[in-house]
This record gives C-alpha cells, sequence and structure tokens, in this order.
C-alpha cells in the first residue's frame, strides 16, 4: 500500500520515459496518458492506488489533512469537541445550512473519486495481462465507488447515482436517486465486489479492500436501510436482508475479536480488523509534515497536548459497573463521590479521567489542576471542559508533539464487533432474542462484562447502550442516533459535564453539571446539499428545511 502514495511519481515517470524518445515532441508532463494506464495492469493498479487516498478516518479537515479531531462523534451525545473553532460547533448549535456545512466538501471530494473510479471501469475492458491481477484491480474499483457512495448516502440521502464518466457534452443536470435506489445501488456493487476480491492479501497489499470489507459495507448499508429514518414501516424483510449481509461476514470464519480491548486500536492490522484506513507510518507519507497532526497531539489531556474529543458525563454514565449493571441501578454499587471504581473496562481503556496516568502522571481533571479548568488553562477552553479526555487510539509510546507523523496504527473503519452488533440488533428487531444476545455477550465476554439476559424494551436499551459503550469514539454514534430517529430527544438540550474540586485535605468532590445547550432541528437528520450545487444544476433537489 506505499505504493498509493507515490503514485503521482510514478506516473510523471512513465510520462517523462515514453516522451523521451523525442525530447520535441513531449506532452505536458503533468498528465498521465490514458494508453499508458489501460495498456498495462500494474500500472492501472497504481490508478487504483490513487482511489484509497480519500478515503478517510473519523473525519478530516481539508482535501488531504488527515486529523482525528472532528470526530463525528463531535456531533452526538457522546463527546464534545472542546476548542470554538472547530467545525463540529455549526452542528452542535443547529447551524447548519446549505450556505454553511464545514463538512459539505464531502460532496465535491466523493464525486470527484467517483469519477476517477468511473474512469477505471470505463476502461477496464481494455487491460490485457495478468487475468487475476485485472479481476481484483476491477474488484477494488466497484468496491471503492460504492464505497463512496454509501459516505454520501449516510449524510446526504438520495444522490444522483452517476455510473460512467461524464463529458461535457454529456447532460449534466442529473437527478437525485431515492434512497433506497441508492442502498439498492450499494448492495448490488458490494455484491460484484464480493465476487472478484480476495478474502485476504499477502502482507505487502493488507489494507486493500477484500471480500470481508465488501460485504460488511453490504450490511452495514442494509441495517442502515432497515432502521426507523429510512424504514417507517418497519417492512420486516428489510431487517432480514440486514440480518443475513451481517451473518455472511460471520460466516466467513476469518475474523475474530482481539483479545485485548485496549490494544486493539494500537495493534496494526489485526485479526478483528475488517477495513482501516492506511495511517500508520511508513504508509500515509506526504510532502509536507503539516498535512499530518498525529492523533497523540489532538487527543491528550490539555497541558500535553490540544486535548481534544472530550468525553461528555452522558457518555461516562454509559459505562455500567463490572457487576453488569448500571450505575442508576440501586444494587450497582456506584457512589457518586467515587465515580471511577469498579467500571466496564472499557471505560479505563477508552476514557482519560481524573487520577488516571497519562503518561506516567497523573490527570488533573479538577478546577485548577493542571490538566482542567481555571489555572492551567492555556487555550482559554475552560467552559468546554467535561472533566474527560479520550483515550482510546492515544498511543503514549510516541512523542505527543505537533507534526509527528510516525502514527503505529492503522485508523480502523470496520471491525468484527461492529459485524456482531449489527446482527444482534437486525436479530432484536426480527424478534430472534436468545440469537441477539449470544452475539451481544461475546462483545462483553471479551472484556470480561458478565452476560446478559435482557429482553424486550430492555434489551433495545441494553444493545444501544453496548453499542455506544463499544464503538464510542469511533464514530458511528452520529449515524446511530439519526438511522433510530433519536437525535432530536437527546441533542435539543444540554449534555453534561463533571466539574470536579480539590479539598484542602486532599479529596474529591465531584458534580455534574450541564453545559451548553446542543440543538437539532429535525431537517438535520440529513445534511444540505452544497448551495454551489444546487445552482449549478436545475435538477437537483435540496433536502427537506435548507
Amino acid at each position: 500500500m506505499k505504493n498509493i502514495y507515490i503514485v503521482i511519481i510514478v506516473f510523471a515517470a512513465i510520462v517523462f520515459a515514453s516522451c523521451e524518445k523525442n525530447v520535441l515532441d513531449k506532452g505536458p508532463l503533468d498528465v498521465v496518458d490514458q494508453t499508458t494506464i489501460w495498456s498495462d495492469p500494474s500500472v492501472a493498479q497504481l490508478y487504483v492506488n490513487d482511489l484509497y487516498r480519500t478515503i478517510t478516518g473519523h473525519h478530516y479537515w481539508g482535501s488531504d489533512r488527515w486529523n482525528a479531531w472532528d470526530n463525528y462523534d463531535n456531533l452526538s451525545d457522546l463527546t464534545e469537541g472542546g476548542h470554538s473553532w472547530l467545525s463540529c460547533y455549526t452542528f452542535n448549535y443547529g447551524q447548519l445550512t446549505a450556505e454553511h456545512n464545514p463538512y459539505g466538501e464531502d460532496w465535491t471530494t466523493y464525486y470527484a473519486r467517483i469519477r476517477s473510479a468511473n474512469i477505471m471501469l470505463d476502461n477496464a475492458d481494455q487491460l490485457k495481462g495478468d487475468e487475476n491481477l485485472i479481476k481484483t484491480i476491477k474488484g477494488e474499483a466497484i468496491f471503492l465507488r460504492a464505497y463512496f457512495y454509501f459516505k454520501l448516502v449516510r449524510n446526504f440521502g438520495g444522490v444522483p447515482l452517476i455510473i460512467h464518466a461524464q463529458n461535457l457534452t454529456d447532460n449534466l443536470s442529473v437527478s437525485r436517486n431515492s434512497y433506497d435506489e441508492c442502498a439498492k445501488f450499494i448492495v448490488d456493487e458490494m455484491d460484484k465486489a464480493t465476487d472478484l476480491l480476495p478474502l485476504s492479501w499477502n502482507s505487502a497489499n493488507v489494507g486493500r479492500a477484500t471480500k470481508g470489507a465488501a460485504l460488511a459495507v453490504k450490511g452495514q448499508i442494509l441495517l442502515d436501510a432497515a432502521s426507523t429514518y429510512n424504514n417507517p414501516s418497519n417492512d420486516r424483510a428489510k431487517w432480514q436482508k440486514a440480518a443475513d449481509a451481517n451473518k455472511a461476514v460471520i460466516d466467513l470464519n476469518v475474523y475474530s475479536l482481539y483479545p485485548d480491548y485496549a490494544k486493539l486500536f494500537l495493534v496494526d492490522n489485526n485479526q478483528e480488523v475488517i477495513f482501516d484506513m492506511q495511517f500508520a507510518y511508513p504508509y500515509l507519507i506526504t510532502g509536507s509534515v503539516e498535512e499530518i497532526v498525529g492523533s497523540n497531539f489532538e487527543l491528550e489531556p490539555q497541558s500535553v497536548t490540544w486535548g481534544m474529543v472530550r468525553p461528555t458525563q452522558d457518555y461516562v454514565d454509559m459505562f455500567e459497573m463490572t457487576n453488569g449493571k448500571a450505575i442508576t441501578d440501586p444494587g450497582a454499587g456506584y457512589d457518586p463521590q467515587n465515580p471511577y471504581v469498579n467500571r466496564d473496562p472499557r471505560f479505563y481503556a477508552s476514557i482519560y479521567y481524573n487520577g488516571s496516568s497519562n503518561r506516567g502522571n497523573a490527570v488533573e481533571t479538577f478546577v485548577n489542576g493542571k490538566n482542567g479548568p481555571g489555572l492551567y488553562d492555556e487555550f482559554g477552553t475552560s467552559s468546554y471542559m467535561t472533566g474527560y479526555y479520550c483515550r482510546k487510539l492515544v498511543d503514549e509510546s510516541i512523542p505527543a508533539a505537533y507534526l509527528v507523523d510516525e502514527i503505529k496504527a492503522n485508523w480502523i473503519l470496520i471491525r468484527y464487533a461492529q459485524i456482531l452488533l449489527n446482527f444482534a440488533e437486525a436479530e432484536i428487531e426480527l424478534g430472534n432474542e436468545q440469537e441477539a444476545l449470544t452475539y451481544i455477550n461475546m462483545v462483553r465476554d471479551r472484556v470480561g462484562m458478565p452476560p446478559t439476559q435482557a429482553s424486550g424494551a430492555d434489551l433495545v436499551k441494553l444493545y444501544r447502550n453496548e453499542r455506544a459503550v463499544e464503538l464510542g469514539m469511533e464514530g458511528e454514534r452520529y449515524f446511530d442516533i439519526r438511522r433510530w430517529k433519536i437525535a432530536e430527544g437527546l441533542l435539543n438540550g444540554p449534555l453534561h459535564k463533571m466539574m470536579i474540586t480539590k479539598n484542602n485535605d486532599g479529596t474529591f468532590s465531584y458534580d455534574v453539571q450541564e453545559m451548553a445547550p446542543r440543538s437539532f432541528p429535525s431537517r438535520m437528520y440529513l445534511w444540505p446539499i452544497p448551495i454551489d450545487e444546487i445552482h449549478k444544476n436545475k435538477n437537483l433537489v435540496q433536502n427537506q428545511g435548507y
């Protein structure tokens, strides 16, 4: 996968070499000769490699600036951005418009890559030579195009399905397809990709799309399509399709849960990873180190780094006690003045809290502590401090320094636990509670949490909580609360933070307080299509409310 980031250099070398025969007959050296690409599958592979470059982590800032701070979960009830200039606050305050969407470039970025994939697929039949290589190249291009549509559809709803590279002579005023049409297209394309892609790759090619990745995306889009927002009539057939698709990933018998949840995100390409962004050094190397700001520098406690993606008290409260009881259960043994004892092990793996360890030092999120509001608040963000910082994704073995790009692990985009939970959700909706419990308890057992035997409405509540705890700060919660159509109930009002005071005797007092109110108008279940796109295309209908 290193080839992905040297593709332009290789292309330039090919063009230069082909032109050297006549120095007076040179074409532009910054344009790749199309005949060169489609005459050699190994060069076409480099073209496909470049398509992977647009795959983002939890989100991104700018077209080629990879980071962790604009985590999608900052738009949910799990985390707070932490710095007022972050894009998430446009969403948090309900200020999203067609004229102002900080993430609106998703539309143009993904359509640009879809066009590149279309060019590849329009010319794929010209490729001659290694049939296995040609087969996988086509599979990768089909997968990536469908994946880009998956990303668009999740945020914008139905979008124009453009499956061939357009020319200026074509009718460019393309109408939107419906959500169901788009979902079907993604499913059908992932089926095609499944037939063409391998189960796995050798070490030199790890990170490329596989059968498992294609089936997993298919499973997720079908789960989205079956959920309340997209399936208001609760059509059981849609839930069955979602169950079948996610079970197909399980039945591959390729993936398993990584035994150590805390290390899962730091061990590259482990057995739980289905698809990830090849972010680990030296795979993502750019011309300027400023294009990469390591997740360590963004996430670790303020005074050590910038301290972004700050877990809310609402999120912290989701973590059960080690006995499997919610902290609100009278028999849980929860002590509000000693709140971080005997919690779900995923709490300690996910969150820096007052008294936890960061690089061998005690974290101080109390008022006037080195990582808390007050005296040492070097960025003036005390009002955004929640009492917590993100521990998940942080690798303390590398420096917490600005512009350090030697990240040791990739960003996981789809992992096996997510598929197990997807399948469990579909089985709950189909009334197969015992089957669902089997898979939920597999996820719980990995971290030593006791099995649950919840049923009915209690099972739905527990499942949704389990999903937030397991996948928190990985960007899924934002999509979950929208597809379940519960975002309005969660995000119209304040979330909560923990204010901690250090007493004279060295003990601490803990006080849960409200933060600034969030706002989620109903129109924000979908994002607005960028206004420039509406102006350019008379047939492009805007989402309701914008």
